[in-house]
């Protein structure tokens, strides 16, 4: 079988952004566990919270997991301390999540190590290109957001 032009440029996008994926979480996501005792996934969700996300749903929603891992996540957080559970006065059955003192503490140290970890594992490509590498992933999100939306 003959492959085109335009396939063997599929491909090789296809095997680059696999190899990306796979060194973006050996030298970013595991330097920062590494160093921070934090899942990546759980500091997400911090992450979220920190920047106003405050019901399960919503969460769910923006990670893009399951109810039930997320479920997991919360309950970490709240086991650890670094969440609180608050009651919305109009609907009991409602939990709004809000982060504990602890909590805010641990974010905050735990955000300057990933970005610390972010610039080590990536910043070395210079600003135009990562510009230009940003502007081509966004297209190609779009792309695939217009597929999601034509379905």
């Amino acid at each position: 079988m003959e492959i085109n032009d335009e396939t063997q440029l599929l491909l090789q996008l296809v095997r680059l952004t696999g190899r990306f994926q796979r060194r973006k979480e050996t030298y970013v996501n595991q330097a920062f566990e590494k160093q921070t005792g934090l899942n990546i996934k759980v500091f997400h969700a911090l992450h979220l919270i920190q920047k106003g996300v405050d019901q399960p749903g919503d969460l769910v929603k923006e990670m893009g997991l399951p109810h039930s891992t997320v479920s997991r996540i919360l309950d970490k957080l709240f086991s650890e301390g670094l969440m609180e559970r608050a009651s919305q006065p109009e609907d009991l059955r409602q939990v709004q999540l809000k982060m504990s003192v602890a909590g805010q503490a641990r974010y905050e140290s735990a955000w300057a190590t990933y970005l610390s970890c972010l610039h080590q594992g990536l910043g070395k490509l210079p600003q135009a290109e990562l510009t230009r590498t940003v502007e081509a992933l966004a297209d190609l999100e779009a792309v695939f957001m217009q597929q999601c939306e034509a379905e």
